[in-house]
């Protein structure tokens, strides 16, 4: 068995590539494709995975499919902070809030402003947990890892 041809896919989008190949050939035809074009509204649908595909042979293989939804998009913490590096320049500003993120570029689960002294509870892609902004230090990491057990 192969392994150089299982999806490159990360979370949700390797789980999402599988449920389309319905044939389990590793690669989304036409047909396959067909499903997600049932919104009318989504006028760039089939622009957009024409465009995933690379070796213009009508079929997405698993490598196309996972490059082309991973290619535009950088994690979302470390987006933010190059964004905010982006407007500050050279300069500091003082009472900005700077997102912690992890080493993947993910949000951390706890993230406090400094100079309002409030910290809360955000999931990886920096969604605050409602309810968990407080004064102080908030206990994110313990609840991180419930909320990771349901997940």
């Amino acid at each position: 068995f192969d392994t150089s041809i299982l999806p490159i896919c990360k979370d949700s989008l390797g789980w999402m590539f599988n449920r389309l190949d319905t044939n389990y050939d590793l690669l989304l035809d036409q047909s396959e494709l067909g499903s997600i074009y049932l919104d009318k509204n989504e006028q760039c649908t089939k622009a957009f995975f024409n465009s995933c595909d690379t070796y213009k042979d009508s079929l997405i293989s698993n490598n196309e499919w996972c490059y082309c939804f991973q290619r535009q998009q950088d994690p979302p913490c470390q987006t933010e902070l190059s964004n905010i590096q982006k407007r500050q320049g050279i300069k500091k500003l003082l009472g900005q809030y700077i997102p912690l993120c992890d080493e993947d570029g993910y949000y951390k689960p706890t993230q406090c402003h400094g100079s309002v002294g409030q910290c809360w509870c955000v999931d990886r892609y920096g969604n605050e947990v409602i309810g968990s902004r407080t004064n102080g230090v908030a206990g994110c990491d313990i609840a991180a890892k419930v909320i990771e057990l349901y997940v």
